[in-house]
């Protein structure tokens, strides 16, 4: 994965944690682990990294708090906490099904756990949602390989060469696969290939040797296991290197000399991990070290001016920016960047046109989409600000809570009716979406011009939701329900518990949104928006320095 898909995704994060809605999806509990037995700095910063996630985790929905429980799980891998990590990443595989790198993760893990029935069934399931990874493609054919499936095995390696010939990896299956098969000369050709994309990979000499025996060419073999070693074929896999064990998790570790993006103890994913919890000063010194080697790359210098506009130190952001300028003024990340730190610094205009830039220069760039509607929300351009909300939601995996605003934006907008249209559009296309049900449900029930047609269904979908899990959000639509039948008591009970869980959660915000519908139930009132008034679906916070945790 890039710097700049990786940052992208962490900025989307972040952005995230504005949302006071909550998890939805059957998920276990994530135990807290023993971190007696760590190096006192390793366990200082996991300890650290859980109690922010246990404090954010209750504002996130969906693809983000699937990418929280996934951040989570591969520092407790990299810590050696394997059991947890597998609840972690089965937890993100819950919240985001769609997503094959948590099934994949939960596959690498199972294997590392001898469970090997297991494993076959995660990297099948993962190849489903994705075939372009290659590390997926590659351990599915190695179980094909282990169940003596060769042709089968075959097949995922030649499909993947047609269309890719710059990876040494597929070649060098492809040539163990023709070993097997007692086919030489297809092993030696496969071979060479292999040999090409990596020279120093002189372990491929010890298979060249058993092809040139079996073709009788005696000579050919001892030469090459002459040239045996033990160095195999190099075959990037950033998911497992982000879950790899990589010693201290302390600054010795962050001045390691590595920056290879393949490696989980890059300098970019700590600043990564440090910048998505708000450890200014760790990502910064993270991002230090990473800047020794790339000294002009813009992405980074604009995630360095993110982290000091974040962090309050506004002159430095506006230093890091205009070098990032400097290395790339058209850059997407750069122009996102920019926008924050004029949003930050108060002028919402400049900001505006930045992210408009931005979405313009990449349309894939979700966020920049967000944060610009989330301007045309403060400016009251409920249509445009649905406009800028619609390709963050609608991409390949759906994002619901860039949904959720853009049915907001409608819903202000007095369009609920094609609001509704869309949503149910979305919930065709992925009917497992447990946040996009219950979007339906809340619209479904609130707005006036379906709801007759509807509500009947909404009530069955949220029973449903309710019933996998009682969570505050499945409670709040379940009440929303009840209410459009007119049955308010029994809305007010299932209200009552969503405010429970945000007074036993020491949430005041959503104790004081989640009021809101308790007191119209009351007054036997139904609610005339899907969310409380004072939502930030509603009312988006303008972005703000944060506290700088270290």
């Amino acid at each position: 994965m890039s710097s700049i898909h990786r940052i992208t995704l962490l900025f989307a994060l972040c952005l995230a944690m504005t949302s006071l809605a909550g998890a939805e999806a059957l998920v276990k509990t994530l135990p807290q682990a023993d971190t007696s037995k760590l190096p006192a700095e390793e366990a200082k910063q996991l300890l650290g990294m859980r109690a922010e996630f246990d404090k954010k985790k209750v504002d996130l929905v969906a693809q983000p708090l699937a990418e929280a429980y996934a951040l989570m799980g591969s520092a407790y891998a990299r810590s050696g906490f394997v059991d947890i990590a597998a609840i972690a990443f089965y937890d993100a595989a819950q919240l985001a099904p769609e997503d094959a790198r948590w099934a994949y993760l939960q596959g690498v893990i199972a294997e590392s756990k001898k469970q090997t029935t297991e494993a076959r069934a995660y990297y099948e399931q993962a190849f489903k949602l994705d075939t372009e990874y290659f590390p997926i493609r590659y351990r599915v054919a190695t179980a094909k390989i282990q169940q003596g499936d060769l042709d089968a095995a075959k097949k995922l390696m030649t499909d993947y060469v047609a269309k890719h010939t710059d990876q040494p990896a597929p070649y060098s299956l492809l040539a163990e696969i023709a070993l097997t098969q007692k086919r030489y000369g297809e092993a030696i050709d496969a071979l060479k290939k292999a040999q090409a994309l990596d020279p120093a990979a002189n372990k491929l000499n010890a298979l060249l040797a058993d092809a040139y025996a079996g073709l009788g060419d005696n000579a050919a073999a001892d030469e090459a296991r002459a040239k045996a070693g033990r160095q195999a074929i190099h075959m990037g896999d950033p998911l497992v290197a982000g879950i790899t064990p990589g010693g201290d998790a302390n600054a010795d570790l962050l001045r390691a000399k590595i920056v290879d993006p393949n490696v989980g103890n890059d300098p970019v994913n700590q600043a990564l991990m440090f910048y998505s919890n708000h450890q200014y000063d760790s990502a910064r010194s993270a991002l230090d070290i990473a800047l020794k080697t790339r000294t002009t790359d813009p992405v980074l210098l604009s995630l360095y001016a993110r982290i000091d506009a974040e962090s309050g130190d506004m002159a430095k952001a506006r230093q890091h920016l205009q070098l990032a300028i400097n290395a790339d003024a058209k850059n997407p990340i750069v122009l996102l960047a920019q926008g924050v730190i004029a949003e930050i610094g108060g002028d919402e205009n400049a900001a505006a046109d930045a992210y408009t830039k931005a979405a313009t220069a990449d349309a894939n760039l979700a966020e920049a989409h967000v944060l610009l509607g989330n301007i045309e929300m403060r400016r009251g351009k409920y249509a445009q600000a649905a406009d800028q909300y619609r390709p963050a939601a609608g991409r390949e995996i759906p994002d619901s809570a860039a949904y959720a605003r853009m049915v907001a934006a409608q819903v202000m907008a007095g369009h609920c009716a094609e609001a509704f249209r869309e949503i149910s559009a979305a919930r065709a296309t992925y009917p497992k979406d447990g946040h996009l049900a219950q979007i339906f449900v809340r619209l479904a029930s609130t707005c006036v011009v379906v709801r007759q047609a509807n509500v009947d269904t909404a009530a069955d979908i949220a029973q449903k939701l309710y019933a996998q899990s009682p969570t505050a959000e499945n409670s709040e639509a379940i009440g929303l329900v009840m209410a459009a039948q007119g049955k308010f008591e029994e809305a007010a009970q299932y209200q009552t518990q969503a405010v429970f869980e945000a007074v036993r959660d020491q949430n005041k915000a959503a104790v004081t949104l989640r009021n809101e519908f308790l007191k119209d139930y009351r007054a036997k009132k139904m609610p005339e928006r899907p969310w409380s008034s004072e939502h930030p679906y509603f009312k988006p916070a303008r972005l703000a320095a944060l506290l700088n945790m270290g």
